[in-house]
């Protein structure tokens, strides 16, 4: 071939790999600071480690083993396969029948696969549990699934054997695992099942699953991790020129949040816990490949001195979700002080432990920021935290926190295909942080706490304190809870009356009012007219 002729191949390839498509070349999360969406380009050579077939665990005669029970990387020489996800959590029901319990989610998807629910840890723990894990939420992010399987498998055999688990230099005792044990863990090891089956056949960098209902040609599916009910006016609470709204309600885009919120199947199960179950106090969801992990709100930035700044406010409507030279104003998303330094200090936990478990010191170092410092999202992680700053009566505080995995530079689809060293780094520094979030969660960390409505205070009576309560989760969940939602089962628990924001009454009312009720006086201080307020805006629906 010609010198010049190859040259202009070359540059024709360059050409049109750069004019791709979203879908043809897999999207990559829009940077906050950054005019528009990102693309990255096709994959040509396949370096990721590849997807396993057939069954290795057999329909679920042979239970997986973690790195902690193999102590060792040998072994993990394959990515799970779909089918696998499922014939892993059949092995490990029957090896630990009283430990571990799966049933598939209400509906199945588009393409009719079963999503499955399990829950770890005692009896009383499974039915009270404190923390709530996600993987495979994206189609093209390969491991989480499989990160969530291997830990639970060590956590299971460590507990039945009485044994402490070593993940590179991070060690925990039979005791530590025993606490992280008891915290009760309810978790989907794969949102996403068909994403992920077409992105194992094809290698596509595919994110969203494939609901064809509205297609574009070719181009469908909708982005699971934005179809969430959380802030279902987005046009009336976000600047109109918020990059959420950069292409995102074409279905050809790789963020296509779906013709309506939580009209996935997919989405309506991770909605189903999060929202029905009263003893949570965490929900983290695993994502790939930017080596962080992200905390607080995905809307805006957040701070702790002005309630009134809240998605329930419309007075700052179009003044969220900017870029600093976007804004007007000093917006900035409402977060309780405590809340906001529980998450800072349980993230930077994780990552300082995930560095430091390293196996080789040419990993990434984790590290953590606000969610919203790396791109503005409404996702899973907002999703769990808007129940109670939505000030809905019954609705438990939920810690929303992300853990993306990897590295971008190792691996195809910038590293959510990755390597076979990155995979089994990735499986090894994930224990380590699901561990130490685990073991704050069996502190008073995990503590529930719950928005009070006043009818409520009142029917409680003055004795027992009001607005946001703290309590043991099963105390907590059997009488405090709201009530279940949609077709996720029936409840015992009584209808919580429903009432207007204005009259909830959060932690700052209850500061000002206790002095008054010390004094003995039978009187409380009258709490401060609340900022004008969305009420009702806030939906919670399986649909």
């Amino acid at each position: 071939m010609k010198l010049h002729t190859l040259l202009f191949l070359t540059a024709y390839g360059l050409v049109t790999n750069g004019f791709l498509l979203h879908d043809e070349s897999g999207l990559e999360e829009p940077d906050a600071t950054a005019k528009g969406p990102t693309i990255e380009r096709r994959q040509q050579k396949i370096r990721g480690l590849g997807v396993g077939y057939g069954d290795r665990f057999k329909g679920g005669e042979i239970k997986p083993k973690g790195l902690g029970e193999r102590r060792g990387p040998s072994g993990l020489d394959k990515i799970l396969n779909v089918e696998e996800v499922e014939s892993a959590l059949k092995g490990l029901r029957k090896k630990y029948p009283d430990k571990l319990e799966f049933s598939p989610a209400e509906k199945k998807t588009f393409e009719n696969r079963t999503i499955f629910v399990a829950s770890v840890g005692t009896e009383s723990a499974r039915k009270n549990p404190r923390v709530f894990l996600t993987g495979g939420m994206h189609g093209d992010e390969r491991g989480g699934s499989d990160n969530l399987i291997y830990f639970v498998s060590d956590l299971l055999w460590a507990e039945a054997n009485q044994a402490g688990l070593s993940y590179g230099q991070n060690t925990y005792s039979a005791e530590e695992v025993k606490k992280a044990f008891s915290v009760g863990i309810k978790f989907i090891p794969l949102v996403n099942p068909d994403g992920t089956a077409y992105d194992h056949k094809t290698n596509r960098c595919w994110r969203k699953n494939r609901n064809a209902a509205n297609s574009s040609g070719e181009k469908f599916g909708v982005d699971i991790n934005r179809n969430f009910v959380v802030f279902e006016d987005r046009k009336r609470l976000l600047g109109k020129d918020s990059s959420v709204f950069s292409g995102a309600n074409v279905p050809s885009t790789s963020m296509y949040p779906g013709p309506e919120p939580g009209s996935e199947p997919e989405t309506q199960a991770v909605s189903e816990i999060l929202h029905n179950t009263p003893s949570l106090s965490w929900y983290m969801d695993l994502h790939s490949s930017l080596g962080k992990i992200l905390y607080a709100w995905g809307i805006d930035r957040s701070q702790t001195d002005r309630p009134e700044q809240s998605f329930t406010n419309k007075t700052y409507d179009g003044q969220r979700g900017l870029r600093d030279d976007q804004r007007d104003g000093e917006y900035k998303e409402y977060i309780e002080k405590d809340d906001l330094e529980v998450q800072k200090s349980v993230t930077q936990q994780m990552a300082e432990a995930m560095s430091k478990g390293r196996s080789k010191p040419t990993w990434p170092e984790y590290s953590t920021k606000e969610a919203v410092e790396i791109y503005v999202a409404l996702g899973s992680s907002d999703e769990a935290m808007v129940g109670y700053y939505g000030k809905k009566c019954g609705a438990n505080r939920i810690h929303g926190l992300t853990l993306e995995f990897g590295d971008t530079k190792r691996g195809d689809c910038s590293g959510k295909h990755p390597t076979a060293e990155l995979y089994k780094q990735n499986v090894e520094q994930t224990a380590v942080g699901m561990m130490e979030l685990l073991l704050r969660a069996s502190t008073k960390d995990g503590e529930p706490k719950l928005w009070r409505c006043e009818d409520q205070k009142e029917a409680a009576g003055p004795a027992e304190g009001s607005g946001p309560q703290k309590g043991n989760g099963a105390s907590a969940s059997q009488s405090e809870g709201p009530p279940k939602t949609g077709n996720g089962g029936s409840s015992s628990r009584p209808e919580q009356p429903q009432t207007d924001s204005d009259d909830c009454i959060n932690e700052e009312d209850l500061k000002q009012e206790a002095p008054e009720r010390q004094k003995g006086t039978g009187a409380s201080r009258p709490r401060p007219k609340r900022p004008q307020e969305d009420k009702g805006r806030i939906v919670f629906h399986n649909k």
